[in-house]
């Protein structure tokens, strides 16, 4: 057998261990009404496995959560953590890069801006954004949004916010996918690149 063979095998072979320490998670819907200025988390959902066991957890917050486990910075801002937490690297899952600099560094950050129409409509950049990782999929979804003047600037005021998850085998990466943007999206002068740069 050549050395290249045995090297592609032991790479596939490593894959498939890290592949199947993953958890396997069942499929769940969240649904929350928010009401800014957020004073407190209002979303703290576990994400379970087949035997119940919560294996992640995602929380969301803004400018106005106080820090505690992550530094928020979006008008509306979520993160995706193992249960118990492992910040080596990066401090959300929903991270596209390793080692990250910053927890904003994610499109976990929504900008009122960015799902002000018609920009909401962008996929995984709007209004509906979706992460693929460690076998499952991840969707985060803001509607019935109302906006505010915060400081002179475009907020959020009351929104209806959404969390699907559901099993995918063929999300394989430890940590979100960047998703491929459609090139028509480019030069619309919506804001792409807040927290992650996008992948045309």
């Amino acid at each position: 057998m050549s050395r290249a063979l045995l090297l592609c095998l032991a790479s596939l072979a490593a894959q498939f261990s890290a592949h199947a320490e993953w958890p396997r998670i069942v499929s769940q819907t969240d649904r929350f009404h928010i009401v800014s200025p957020i004073r407190k988390s209002p979303v703290d959902v576990p994400i379970r496995d087949i035997d119940g066991k919560a294996v992640y957890r995602l929380v969301c917050g803004s400018f106005d959560t106080p820090i505690g486990d992550f530094a928020y910075s979006g008008d509306f801002e979520c993160f995706l953590q193992t249960v118990p937490p492992n910040y080596h690297g990066v401090s959300s899952l929903f991270a596209e890069a390793m080692p990250e600099t910053a927890d904003w560094q994610t499109r976990g950050r929504f900008f009122a801006r960015e799902i002000k129409p018609p920009c909401d409509e962008i996929p995984d950049f709007g209004a509906d954004r979706t992460f693929r990782l460690r076998g499952m999929k991840i969707t985060l979804s803001l509607s019935n949004i109302e906006f505010d003047i915060v400081d002179g600037r475009l907020g959020l005021k009351t929104f209806d916010f959404s969390v699907s998850v559901i099993p995918d085998r063929s999300a394989t990466s430890a940590i979100a996918e960047p998703p491929t943007l459609d090139p028509k999206w480019r030069g619309t002068g919506c804001a792409l690149d807040n927290s992650v740069t996008p992948h045309f």
